[in-house]
């Protein structure tokens, strides 16, 4: 187990792997988690219907950032599909923790725009294997089961680092958030660790050192 994404980057860039190369640089939280690329019209739609709480936005914030995780790394079209649908489930589990009850709705629709947006022409600054500093580099990619392993510690790795603590967002990242959504991501945080000493399954080992 690691609890440092420059190690657990290190970790997948050592699977001797045929098909698959890692980006040449660690996930960095300050300068390649999103946060929330949901796009505005949806934003403002789902916010003037009542639906996207301080409470589902404070969710959608923190599922993020796995997701952002595995769209830098990258691989095969039938791991993006399985990182969308964790993405979807991982909104509906930490909405559950802080009672927000409307998440169907912008779940639904933030994994139709990650679907939708996400991949091709790869491009765009987060879409899928965007840690590849080329675009002739991105694209779908096979990996093996070790490397999507390794990428999915990196995933935990940084979870872990922002609900313990070891990462508190950026000014710029908190400029982003309206402030009610902050104090719920907080509030969140908080409840995460809760449901992690409870031994809730699922949920990530927190690192102690």
């Amino acid at each position: 187990m690691y609890c440092d994404l420059v190690a657990a980057h290190a970790a997948v860039k050592a699977v001797r792997d045929p098909n698959y190369e890692a980006p040449p640089e660690p996930f960095d939280m300050g300068r390649h988690w999103d946060l929330d690329s949901t796009p505005m019209l949806i934003k403002l739609l789902s916010r003037g219907l009542g639906i996207r709480t301080p409470k589902v936005e404070a969710s959608l914030v923190l599922a993020s950032l796995a997701h952002d995780v595995r769209y830098y790394y990258g691989g095969s079209r039938e791991r993006k599909s399985d990182t969308d649908a964790r993405f979807a489930h991982d909104l509906r589990r930490y909405a559950r923790m802080i009672d927000a009850s409307r998440v169907g709705f912008v779940a639904s629709a933030d994994l139709a725009a990650v679907k939708m947006f996400g991949g091709a022409p790869f491009i765009a600054g987060y879409a899928w294997s965007f840690g590849k500093k080329r675009w002739s580099e991105r694209g779908y990619r096979e990996a093996g089961s070790e490397t999507l392993a390794a990428i999915d510690e990196v995933a935990r790795v940084a979870v872990d680092a922002f609900v313990h603590g070891r990462y508190a967002l950026l000014p710029w990242q908190q400029y982003r958030l309206p402030s009610d959504v902050l104090a719920e991501l907080q509030a969140l945080r908080g409840q995460f660790r809760v449901w992690e000493q409870l031994g809730m399954h699922g949920y990530p080992r927190p690192c102690n050192n």
